[in-house]
């Protein structure tokens, strides 16, 4: 499992690397601009119908039920994933036909504050970016099939594979002078990646063509639709939320569309350097695994996924503005984007080891295809969290992406903690934590930060400190029957 881990990490960490090259020379070529803001939106405009047809259908449709029909044959498995492959690529040609007329009015959606230059921008990235839509599903399925078999890949390759495609793009827009072209080299790196990736199936002998008989299918459709039912309604909450956020944002003005698209980036990456690698293996390994077993490992990574991510969180809270200037502020990234941007992540920081532990907990839900309860609580978290910014939309400023995005989290945290009897423990380790951010922040306020240097001094003696009192969580963890004495709800030697 360790060498399994390490394989994702590696090829996570790559591609968050990637990612921050990505995402510097957008900054550096296009900054917070109409233009960024126009591009933000058209990626947006093709990742959300993906994401709300697809993601949780292959995440909790494919490894689990395709594990169980396994131990009855390896035929059968792969007569359930050819079905389900080229269901999920319907959806996606589905897609293209379907957004491909509506794509200004999709435009406008998501961004109702654009003027009608930038509108139009976005449209003719859009229609462009769509063409890659079948071409990212299919790449995502072979990436769980690979997984089921033991591989992980594609599953690694690919968030690098789309950077790659990205960065080039960028540099041949510049040079170009016209961003079309970075859709169009994007576009062009899908095709080529799933072609790679049929490739890599076939030679493995794992897409064996064994179409299943009618009789099959039904059976199959029936083993999906009881796995997906109730699970119908969060991609609805969950891209909903997304095309709320987007839309307040444009209200904003069209430079803080760009700039959120960083905040998340920065938030999302710090997280996901440990969190996603993870989840993957708690999906690969626990779906065939007994309960006990599973939340033995669970009872493991709680506490070490807060040791790893606490330092983060709290360098985020506090060195906001200094993380931003130095890794963005090149170009034609100004002062404006700076500060637009760390307004936003400030508070996003807070809710990073929380959205991690979420993460865990929700793949944990998958394996054991107690989906009913993933999708309670996960789109309850999105609806308050939605309601948060339709409610207070431009009033409190820029932070109210962050404070949205905190409720969501600790709202779907409490859910899961409560539904996997870890109420208490988790109550505390959560004071625990928000007592270090605070605590960071305080010692912050005593050290200079005038110059580079004691930036960079003040952010090391951050990341120590914090990284001093997480380690705390992992003495504490040994030795949490004495917490649990005072509860007196210990079960076989476990948190409950």
């Amino acid at each position: 499992m360790f060498k399994a881990f390490m394989y994702l990490f590696t090829g996570n960490f790559l591609s968050k690397l990637l990612g921050l090259v990505r995402e510097f020379l957008l900054a550096w070529a296009f900054g917070v601009t109409s233009t960024a803001a126009a591009l933000r939106i058209a990626q947006a405009g093709v990742f959300i119908p993906i994401n709300f047809l697809t993601q949780d259908l292959l995440s909790a449709g494919c490894l689990p039920v395709f594990n169980k029909y396994r131990k009855v044959s390896d035929q059968l498995a792969l007569s359930y994933f050819i079905s389900l492959f080229f269901f999920v690529m319907l959806i996606g040609v589905f897609l293209v036909i379907t957004i491909y007329p509506i794509a200004e009015i999709w435009v406008r959606l998501l961004a109702s504050g654009f003027s009608n230059e930038t509108m139009l921008i976005s449209v003719r990235l859009l229609k462009v970016f769509i063409v890659s839509i079948p071409f990212i599903i299919g790449t995502s399925a072979l990436g769980y099939l690979a997984m089921a078999f033991g591989s992980y890949l594609i599953q690694s390759v690919r968030p690098s594979f789309i950077n790659l495609g990205i960065i080039s793009g960028v540099l041949i827009s510049y040079i170009e002078k016209d961003i079309y072209y970075l859709a169009i080299t994007f576009t062009i790196s899908q095709v080529c990646l799933f072609c790679l990736c049929v490739l890599y199936i076939f030679s493995r002998n794992w897409f064996l063509i064994r179409f299943p008989t009618y009789k099959q299918l039904l059976v199959f459709a029936a083993r999906l639709w009881k796995t997906m039912k109730p699970l119908v309604l969060l991609p609805i909450f969950l891209q909903g939320y997304i095309i709320i956020e987007r839309n307040v944002a444009s209200q904003f003005n069209e430079s803080t569309v760009a700039a959120l698209d960083i905040a998340r980036f920065v938030s999302d990456t710090s997280m996901a350097l440990i969190a996603v690698p993870l989840g993957f293996l708690v999906l690969a390994n626990i779906s065939s695994s007994d309960k006990t077993r599973s939340e033995y490992i669970l009872d493991k990574l709680h506490m070490v996924i807060l040791f790893l991510l606490l330092p983060f969180s709290s360098l985020i809270v506090v060195k906001a503005d200094f993380l931003v200037s130095l890794l963005f502020e090149y170009g034609v990234f100004d002062a404006n984007g700076t500060y637009l941007t760390s307004s936003i992540l400030q508070i996003y920081g807070v809710s990073i080891f929380i959205h991690a532990l979420n993460y865990q907990l929700l793949k944990l839900n998958n394996a054991f295809r107690q989906n009913r309860a993933f999708s309670f609580s996960t789109s309850l978290g999105l609806f308050f969290g939605a309601i948060f910014l339709l409610g207070v939309n431009t009033s409190i400023g820029l932070s109210v992406f962050g404070w949205a995005y905190l409720i969501n989290g600790v709202t779907v945290y409490f859910l899961l903690i409560y539904q996997f009897k870890y109420f208490f423990v988790g109550i505390v380790v959560f004071i625990f934590s928000l007592a270090i951010l605070y605590l960071s922040s305080v010692l912050s306020g005593f050290l200079p930060s005038q110059t580079l240097l004691n930036n960079l001094v003040s952010s090391f003696a951050v990341l120590l400190f914090s990284s001093v009192f997480s380690g705390l969580l992992l003495f504490l963890g040994r030795y949490r029957s004495i917490f649990l004495s005072f509860y007196k709800t210990q079960v076989h030697g476990k948190w409950k």
